[in-house]
């Protein structure tokens, strides 16, 4: 940018113009890449975008059970409790969670090493 102004030193002006010319260049080449892409990425792009939507009702889902927990002031819950509860509960937004669902995302979590879920259906956090 300094040069086209034929100046000797670069302004901060000219280093906001230049990234402002990246950002424009990079939306520009996805927009390409977008309107090039054939049916099977934009099929393969929908499914991943189907697993990142459950990741997140999973984590909101998780974010519930330790709400509703705080609320109700113990360190865990029944599996049970937690579908009983999930389900009056309309301040999550969740909509509908049954049982599989649930089993589903403790699961997850369960691997993840961040909640822990013992012989009796007791949900804890680590």
């Amino acid at each position: 940018m300094a040069k086209l102004s034929f100046r000797p030193t670069v302004i901060q002006t000219d280093v906001d113009e230049a990234i402002k010319l990246m950002d424009f260049s990079i939306r520009s080449l996805r927009t390409l890449k977008a309107d090039n892409a054939s049916a099977s990425e934009r099929s393969k792009a929908k499914q991943a975008g189907a697993e990142i939507k459950n990741q997140d009702r999973m984590s909101l889902i998780v974010s519930a059970i330790r709400s509703l927990m705080e609320k109700l002031k113990v360190p865990g819950l029944k599996i049970g409790e937690i579908v009983k509860n999930l389900a009056k509960d309309s301040l999550h937004g969740l909509g509908r969670i049954d049982r599989e669902e649930l089993m589903g995302t403790l699961s997850y979590y369960k691997n993840l090493s961040i909640l822990y879920i013992d012989e009796d259906e007791n949900v804890v956090f680590l």
